[in-house]
């Protein structure tokens, strides 16, 4: 389908901003384990938040905590 191979893990560590990851951990697209080597390859600042029980679609909405993990990460990195 895609004739672009999307090499996130190659590309991430050229990102210099801070980053907030969430990930449902029951992914259905994406597996979670995706999702972590991506965050492990990335540079800091960095932070993950794993939903868990959330799929691909879903995950915001079965957050718990999402609302104040969000606006944490906000107040440190970006509302300085």
């Amino acid at each position: 389908l895609m004739s672009d191979p999307y090499d996130s893990i190659a590309k991430i560590d050229k990102l210099h901003v801070p980053l907030l990851q969430v990930h449902g951990e029951s992914d259905s697209v994406v597996p979670v384990n995706f999702g972590k080597r991506l965050f492990e390859a990335a540079g800091g600042p960095k932070e993950w938040l794993g939903i868990p029980g959330a799929d691909h679609n879903d995950a915001l909405w079965r957050a718990k905590g999402y609302r104040e993990k969000l606006d944490d990460f906000l107040s440190k990195h970006l509302l300085q």
